[in-house]
């Protein structure tokens, strides 16, 4: 998914006692001082998260044709109640929609990822992403919303 510039925003934590910085438009020459009078660099990755507006990113999703087709059909249940193929299975699942059965309901996870910069490294990053479930099990990955950094 393509993210604008303008949808980004960045925040910074001190690294020597964890307080919330703030946020910053850009990090290029953002320093900032903390209460513990520590100066962060606002582009030192050791203290910083980013956020992504997702607004924008899911009008896109829903406004492509290929997303769109699958938003328009409700997924189709398992009629097995011993097993479960998909979230639409499950119980709970199965008395909300008896409950609010509108299309325009949508059922999504948030999931989080994470990986080192390098074995040595004690920096790590974290991917926060949204997955539509309305989308076929092997489309969702491909149309995951990116929320955070």
């Amino acid at each position: 998914m393509n993210v604008k510039t303008d949808d980004i925003r960045y925040h910074s934590m001190c690294p020597q006692c964890s307080k919330y910085l703030g946020e910053y438009s850009n990090t290029v020459n953002s320093k900032k001082v903390c209460t513990c009078d520590s100066i962060v660099d606002g582009s030192a990755i050791d203290s910083l998260f980013i956020d992504i507006n997702i607004e924008s990113q899911i009008r896109k999703l829903f406004a492509n044709p290929v997303v769109q087709k699958y938003l328009e059909h409700q997924p189709q249940q398992n009629q097995n109640d011993d097993t479960f193929k998909d979230v639409f299975d499950g119980k709970v699942h199965k008395e909300y929609e008896k409950k609010d059965g509108s299309k325009w309901n949508y059922r999504y996870t948030f999931n989080t990822d994470g990986c080192k910069a390098a074995d040595h490294a004690h920096l790590s990053t974290w991917l926060i992403n949204i997955m539509l479930y309305e989308l076929p099990k092997e489309m969702r990955r491909k149309y995951m919303i990116l929320a955070g950094l």
